[in-house]
């Protein structure tokens, strides 16, 4: 049996600004080793794909293209047709599966990495069961077998403007392409306000039986380490029901900004509870269980080779005794609110039993230390210090070369905390710190000016800073932007770690 994921990619730009568009095969077979199948460009601008008679048929801003599933070869190219804002359509039902074990576990992620090229030899023919995945639009399960003569499955558009009688199976979206509906069973909907980051489940009647709100879904997203640096004080975090595995009653809730599926247990209508967290690429636009295979697919549509990320499709396994993913999650601070955290840069042990010290990189404008408990698993972050410069340790410090007082004021807040790039942590006897910051800039390069050094920091257990050190002056004249990344103590003696040394 052949499973082929097929996923529609809209337009990008080629570094010779050559407009492409592409239909993408990624063969999962095994969903543990997926492996590239092609890919077939297409003329226009996708906007929806579905099927009609066991053919593949997408929707672009120009035409509607007709592709052979077996061949994936493009069949018919039609122009002048009615362009849909958007499709949506039911699955077949699937038998229930069986296992008890009530984790998803992330088997492995492809990145959709489409070439300049028209098409690739084709692939094997699929037999029959394969899933089509389109990221920013909509999906569909391909099923190329001959029709059960008593199935009882039928087509249905769904009008959003009465979500109500959604069918089993289905969702509808706004025009924006947000999923906004899906029917839990046949007498469920959950519905999503994405400005509000909030869902909500009625009944078939239209009555609200439950609700989870924003400050739940945004504790969770903290917790976890995922709230964007950037999210603007109104700005949403891209909040949309995407999917549901009845088998299970578990309902896949997308969020784009914090670029993680929130699984919820809706076995009870009138009291959703979280039951995991996954992690996805960039902005998860859209995911697809499949009950056979007892596997959960998802797509997401950010895609930007200047900034170093790609779009992705990710698998995850239904069936492991224990998450894998998180291994770390935050406590709540002495006010009672979750510790907000994120791209946790340094580790270091310490004498205190089950506790590990840690830091933040530059992504944070207040350097922080955080005090970590790994008596359980995931472990907790129960403890945040910001590094301040109480005593006007940093403010005193000495410019040198590039490197001058203008910049060195740009690294101390208003309110003494410090905004550089801790790489490195170590924890001295005495529960002080000792923290590598990475320099800023390459000496004589004016595209990447200095705009810090590189520096060793010692903080007492508060995060007091005590003292800073600099390189040597031979070593600061030839600084690169890869230097300092770790460090470590051995009796009276630093040893700190460049990702690049200095030449």
């Amino acid at each position: 049996m052949t499973y082929t994921l097929c996923i529609l990619l809209h337009c990008f730009y080629s570094c010779h600004y050559r407009l492409f568009c592409n239909l993408g095969f990624v063969d999962i077979s095994d969903e543990e080793n997926p492996t590239p199948g092609g890919f077939v460009s297409l003329p226009g601008e996708p906007l929806s794909i579905d099927l009609e008679d066991g053919k593949i048929v997408i929707y672009t801003n120009t035409s509607k293209i007709t592709l052979d599933m077996s061949m994936k070869e493009i069949i018919s190219t039609e122009n002048d047709v009615d362009i849909p804002v958007d499709m949506v359509s039911i699955e077949k039902d699937t038998p229930p599966i069986t296992t008890e074990a009530p984790i998803l576990e992330e088997v492995e992620t492809t990145t959709t990495e489409a070439p300049p090229t028209t098409t690739t030899e084709a692939p094997e023919p699929a037999t029959n069961d394969e899933i089509v995945v389109e990221p920013a639009t909509n999906y569909e399960v391909v099923d190329d077998t001959e029709p059960d003569e008593d199935s009882d499955e039928e087509d249905s558009g769904i009008d959003l403007s009465n979500w109500a009688n959604l069918l089993g199976g289905g969702g509808g979206r706004d025009l924006e392409g947000e999923q906004v509906a899906v029917s839990i069973g046949s007498d469920y909907n959950a519905v999503a306000d994405t400005e509000e980051t909030m869902f909500s489940i009625y009944n078939a009647d239209g009555d609200m039986v439950s609700s989870v709100d924003a400050d739940s879904i945004t504790d969770i997203i903290i917790r976890h380490g995922h709230l964007p640096a950037d999210l603007g004080e109104d700005e949403s975090l891209g909040i949309e029901v995407a999917g549901y595995a009845e088998e299970l009653d578990l309902l896949f809730v997308n969020s784009k900004r914090a670029n993680l599926i929130l699984v919820y247990d809706v076995s009870d209508k009138e009291a959703p509870s979280l039951h995991q967290v996954l992690p996805t690429g960039v902005h998860p636009a859209q995911v697809k269980w499949i009950p056979e295979r007892n596997i959960l697919v998802a797509g997401t549509s950010k895609d930007a080779r200047d900034d170093k990320y790609r779009a992705a499709v990710v698998v995850y396994k239904y069936g492991a005794d224990t998450p894998q993913y998180p291994s770390l999650i935050s406590g709540d601070d002495e006010n009672g609110e979750p510790i907000p955290w994120s791209a946790m840069s340094g580790l270091s042990a310490s004498d205190e039993e089950d506790t590990l010290y840690t830091i933040e990189d530059s992504i944070a404008d207040k350097s922080r230390i955080f005090k970590i408990d790994t008596s359980s698993s995931p472990a907790v972050i129960t403890k945040a210090m910001y590094i301040k410069d109480d005593n006007d340790v940093f403010k005193n410090l000495e410019p040198y070369g590039e490197f001058d007082s203008t910049d060195l004021a740009a690294l101390i807040n208003d309110d003494n905390t410090i905004n550089v790039d801790p790489e490195g942590i170590v924890v001295d006897e005495d529960g002080s710190f000792w923290i590598a910051s990475e320099g800023s800039g390459t000496i004589g390069d004016e595209k990447r000016p200095i705009k810090s050094l590189n520096f060793v920091i010692k903080t007492d257990s508060n995060g007091i800073i005590e003292d800073v050190v600099t390189l040597p002056d031979e070593v600061n004249d030839i600084q690169l932007r890869f230097g300092l990344e770790g460090i470590t103590k051995q009796d009276d003696n630093l040893i700190v770690a460049f990702q690049e040394s200095p030449r």
